[in-house]
């Protein structure tokens, strides 16, 4: 697979080594529970946004992970005819302390590379294990799907199982086929941006209103153009190098920051509803 977005991610990955820590409802179905096959297409810097924890709110750089599924079990789902891979979204803020999120991930999907930087393993193939939760009881229970276990550690991995012979304790090891993607890879380096990533992000259209059984509005339309309208609403856009290039070409208007809500670690809600 061919990397657009080379030249930006090789200098970025000259200058930020990832593998160093630093110490410090509805009718929503959920895939399906157990082994995915996952595609790596989507790494994307929003910049820096508002971030709770313990009533307190801070400003956080956030960075969103996209995972194209494939397999027997995820296979693609139809909407209005068209049929649609299921994707898995991880949002979460950018940050390698050893003990963060983000860190952590990286250490897992660069296993078995010389991998410095995220976007170095943009179009690379997993598999991990699809964990389901539920939120609430009775009629207001949702269940979401994770790519983290119980106890909250990452199941993506190599696409390789082991299987060991209980009779030799002869080890092998079978690799697990992830299809190719069918949508094109997504990325923006903050640091790094050009035209080529920006236009990358952009999804045309909007999500239509939401009524209730009386014909009040419970949810108001949205654009579906999450990434760009993130990264313009960061509270370090203006002024930024990026946002001086989007000013020159007429883009420049900026939409209200936005301040992220708990998803209960749905790994394929909206890809602006959450922060891991």
């Amino acid at each position: 697979m061919i990397n657009k977005f080379a030249a930006a991610v090789e200098q970025a990955a000259a200058q930020t080594n990832m593998a160093e820590a630093q110490k410090g409802g509805g009718d929503y179905q959920p895939p399906a529970a157990g082994l995915v096959r996952l595609r790596f297409v989507g790494y994307i810097e929003l910049g820096k946004h508002d971030k709770e924890f313990k009533g307190v709110v801070s400003q956080k750089p956030f960075a969103q992970f996209l995972f194209e599924a494939s397999g027997p079990k995820h296979p693609p789902r139809e909407f209005d005819g068209v049929k649609t891979p299921i994707m898995f979204s991880e949002r979460m803020v950018k940050s390698q302390s050893e003990k963060a999120a983000f860190f952590k991930l990286f250490r897992r999907m660069a296993a078995g590379t010389s991998a410095k930087h995220f976007a170095e393993l943009l179009g690379r193939e997993y598999i991990a294990t699809v964990v389901h939760n539920t939120v609430g009881e009775g009629a207001d229970a949702k269940t979401y799907a994770n790519l983290k276990d119980a106890d909250g550690v990452w199941t993506i991995r190599e696409p390789f199982i082991d299987n060991v012979d209980p009779e030799t304790g002869e080890a092998t090891r079978t690799q697990i086929k992830v299809d190719e993607p069918t949508v094109p890879l997504r990325c923006f380096l903050w640091d790094y941006a050009d035209k080529d990533q920006w236009d990358s992000l952009f999804i045309d259209g909007e999500w239509e209103a939401k009524t209730d059984d009386k014909g009040k509005v419970t949810q108001e339309a949205r654009s579906k153009n999450v990434y760009q309208n993130a990264i313009r609403s960061a509270h370090d856009f203006v002024g930024s190098p990026w946002q001086q290039v989007l000013a020159a070409g007429g883009e420049a208007d900026i939409p209200d920051p936005e301040t992220p809500a708990a998803n209960a670690g749905d790994a394929s809600a909206d890809p602006l509803e959450g922060a891991g």
